[in-house]
């Protein structure tokens, strides 16, 4: 921790998937004793606490949002729509919501109207401001964006040149078709008996 602070780092995230988990009373207890244990050390950096895939338990729910130390929590709303009425019965002040709206699995047909009216039902109580503390993710969004559109770019230029290949190979192919047409025809008159037995008597 103390590199990552001396490096600049502003946050730091934990991925925490065993708590959509149906945990038992000694593991949620271990959970928030550890977390206590790294108080210390994650002072001065911003906390962020993942789950994924799934709803998270009410009562796995109270223990996380509860950690003083964490700054921020990020749940699936997608395979785990439950949790959006965890969030609406109580999601303490002051803390940011990292809402998982679109759907991992399939991105790709993403129902982004679901995804809005998901957002526009919690924008009253988490908000959907922007503080100094967020900037950087304004920065981590721009270079994604960037280093995505030179992926783009990448994958346009390797399908031309794919389909510079394939037309080429088009063209080799009906160029080569008479001469394959050919080379049938003198072997079916070579070898008919025919002409072995002219060719035999000379």
């Amino acid at each position: 921790m103390a590199d990552l602070k001396a490096a600049g780092a502003l946050w730091i995230q934990f991925d925490e998937p065993t708590l959509v988990l149906d945990l038992e009373a000694p593991k949620l207890q271990a959970f928030t004793a550890a977390y206590s244990d790294l108080a210390s050390a994650l002072s001065g950096l911003n906390v962020l606490v993942e789950t994924y895939f799934a709803d998270i338990p009410a009562e796995a729910y109270k223990i996380l949002t509860g950690l003083a130390g964490v700054t921020a929590f990020g749940f699936d709303l997608v395979r785990g729509a439950k949790t959006v009425d965890l969030i609406k019965g109580g999601f303490p002040s002051g803390k940011y919501l990292f809402a998982g709206v679109v759907d991992g699995r399939n991105i790709w047909a993403n129902d982004l109207t679901s995804s809005l009216t998901t957002l526009n039902g919690l924008e009253a109580i988490v908000g959907k401001g922007i503080s100094s503390k967020m900037h950087f993710m304004n920065i981590l969004l721009e270079k994604t964006y960037k280093h995505l559109i030179k992926l783009f770019i990448h994958a346009v230029k390797i399908l031309l040149l794919d389909i510079f290949i394939l037309l080429k190979c088009m063209q080799i192919n009906s160029l080569c078709q008479p001469l394959a047409h050919f080379s049938t025809l003198l072997l079916i008159l070579l070898t008919r008996p025919s002409w072995i037995m002219r060719l035999n008597h000379g």
